[in-house]
């Protein structure tokens, strides 16, 4: 990729290190390619349909961590709402979590929504399901 870009792979590490900046060629390397999952439709509330017709959304583990809620609930400003965030769980098998920072592995998790319930119910997840980094990654290894 560095020869192809004309950039040091240096340069191609610090990249996969922005958040958002890797995350779609993250999802496309993991669900698309390697899982062979559907991309729904753009305005889908579900980004990928898997070979047995569920529902998954996509994330990308960031530095800080991330939020579990709707991507469009996701700015600071935004108020959780509790009722969203249950529907969306609802219409959903679970969550893609692909680790970009551990570029040039990807280190790919399926969490449930089973599992997301049990964490919120548990108050694991912070407000506007909000979980660092470190904490998320803890919580991953736990539960295998």
């Amino acid at each position: 990729m560095a020869k192809g870009m004309d950039v040091t792979e240096a340069e191609i590490h610090e990249f996969f290190k922005i958040p958002g900046a890797a995350a779609d060629l993250a999802e496309m390397a993991v669900v698309r390619k390697l899982m062979g999952w559907r991309r729904a439709a753009k305005a889908s509330w579900h980004d990928y349909i898997d070979d047995q017709g569920k529902r998954w959304k996509f994330r990308s583990i960031a530095a800080s961590g991330l939020r579990f809620n709707a991507s469009k609930r996701r700015c600071a400003r935004d108020r959780f709402a509790e009722a969203g965030f249950q529907r969306q769980l609802s219409q959903l098998e679970g969550f893609v979590l692909a680790d970009v920072f551990t570029f040039p592995r990807l280190d790919v998790h399926l969490v449930e929504t089973k599992t997301l319930r049990r964490w919120h119910a548990e108050r694991r997840l912070g407000a506007s399901t909000y979980v660092s980094r470190k904490k998320l990654l803890r919580m991953l290894k736990e539960r295998n």
